[in-house]
């Protein structure tokens, strides 16, 4: 595919190619997240994270005739961690801000929780974690996008044996509730 056999919506126009090259440039030279602030000798850590993103979706409903279109991604999160004593704990929180260009009734603004406690020393270690979000995206089975929350939860344990063998286990849940179904 060559750049002349792009429809007029799969091209960027002038305002877009202005805003990817200022955004490009001013996201640059932002470093790796750095713990924003770090207490309790260093146990407890709080990060911000942030991320824009510019896409050109050649095909948002995934069918035949579906349109194209620029998809502005912008996303915000904030993560915290606490590793003191036997277990820690890593918490996120975060959103998902979706625009179209011109199909602006598939804009979204998802939002993201998650939670995990750990425990990484003594005889039996693993991990016990929780997690929801929201969730627009296309679905190539019906032809349309869809919303839906998505909710699950994970448990991870490793207990020695003896010093070759161990017992591990590792159970999980998931579910995805769709929110408009109709067209499904």
């Amino acid at each position: 595919m060559v750049l002349s056999d792009l429809t007029p919506t799969m091209r960027l126009n002038s305002t877009h190619r202005i805003f990817v090259l200022v955004t490009t440039n001013l996201f640059a030279w932002l470093p790796t997240s750095e713990a924003i602030v770090r207490w309790n000798e260093g146990k407890d850590e709080v990060y911000v994270n942030a991320g824009v993103s510019i896409a050109l979706d050649s095909n948002i409903y995934t069918s035949a005739n579906s349109p194209s279109d620029v998809v502005y991604t912008g996303t915000l999160g904030l993560e915290y961690r606490r590793q003191a004593g036997l277990i820690g704990v890593n918490g996120n929180l975060g959103l998902v801000n979706g625009r179209f260009g011109e199909n602006t009734d598939e804009n979204y603004l998802n939002p993201t929780l998650s939670v995990e406690f750990t425990k990484d020393t003594g005889r039996t270690t693993g991990t016990l974690s929780f997690h929801g979000m929201r969730s627009s995206r296309a679905d190539p089975a019906a032809n349309v996008r869809t919303d839906s929350w998505n909710y699950g939860t994970e448990l991870n344990a490793r207990y020695p044996v003896n010093y070759r063998n161990h017992l591990t286990v590792g159970l999980g849940w998931t579910n995805k509730d769709y929110i408009d179904n109709t067209a499904l």
